[in-house]
């Protein structure tokens, strides 16, 4: 079952309430060209792309679509059941580095995730090794935006500038 734009665009605006106006990344995906550049993902954008994906996730009849979210999960929330598609050559060796190291895969993707997600857009995850394991460290915008991007800013950055 899928959902063409219109049912999507009447999805998100029936759902929103006219009293509250609606998170970044609430109705539509994130735009780059609209947020400050080199800022990590706010609360705010975060909270507003969990609310649009439970929307549709329950729109699609999916098993275990919860409510749509009011506030971000506290840090110490129960860990959430997730899956992704990884190469198995990936993975088998993930699995084998692990195990070596006495840590669970759930604590390497819940750290390596964590440096992802604490980053800004833009930026590349490096891992260093140290003494007594691997720890993933974010650095800052290393690599450039894509040119889109950047013009996409710079016409927006020019709007009502006459």
């Amino acid at each position: 079952m899928g959902l063409d734009a219109l049912s999507y665009a009447g999805l998100m605006a029936d759902a929103q309430d006219p009293a509250t106006p609606p998170l970044p990344g609430e109705l539509a995906p994130l735009d780059p060209a609209t947020r400050p550049y080199g800022a990590p993902v706010s609360d705010a954008e975060a909270l507003g792309v969990a609310r649009r994906h439970a929307r549709l996730q329950a729109a699609h009849g999916r098993k275990g679509a919860g409510a749509v979210p009011d506030e971000l999960p506290a840090p110490e929330a129960r860990v959430a059941m997730a899956a992704w598609r990884l190469a198995p050559r990936v993975l088998a060796r993930a699995r084998a580095k692990a195990e070596l190291e006495g840590v669970t895969m759930t604590q390497v993707i819940t750290d390596a995730l964590s440096a992802y997600a604490s980053s800004s857009p833009g930026a590349q995850v490096q891992y260093r090794a140290l003494t007594g394991g691997v720890h993933a460290t974010a650095s800052g915008p290393v690599t450039r935006l894509p040119d889109v991007t950047r013009r996409a800013r710079a016409d927006a950055s020019e709007i009502g500038r006459d």
